[in-house]
């Protein structure tokens, strides 16, 4: 299973079940200044808080949000995560899921 996860106000727009649409808000500040330290740790943060959102939502997988084929069978001890830029940042954060 591979799932393609859009971070909301990082991506140009994301679009949700109910139709609601969150646009960009990602305002990077200039290269090597504090803000910008400052605004990539949290942004990284974020990002990995919504991959464990989804790992633990899937994990669990009781919402009617998640297919029924894919209810419960996922597990989230065998997970690879991979991305990029700030993708591999948040890939290479590690906390431990809800169980």
């Amino acid at each position: 299973m591979v799932i393609a996860l859009e971070h909301t106000y990082d991506a140009a727009a994301v679009v949700f079940p109910d139709g609601t649409v969150a646009p960009t808000q990602a305002r990077v500040p200039g290269p090597g200044t504090d803000e910008d330290v400052a605004f990539k740790t949290l942004w990284v943060g974020a990002r990995a808080a919504d991959v464990r959102f989804l790992l633990d939502t899937m994990a669990g997988a009781t919402s009617s949000r998640i297919p029924g084929i894919l209810a419960r069978h996922t597990d989230a001890a065998q997970v690879g995560v991979l991305g990029f830029s700030p993708g591999g940042g948040t890939a290479a954060e590690r906390a431990p899921l809800k169980r």
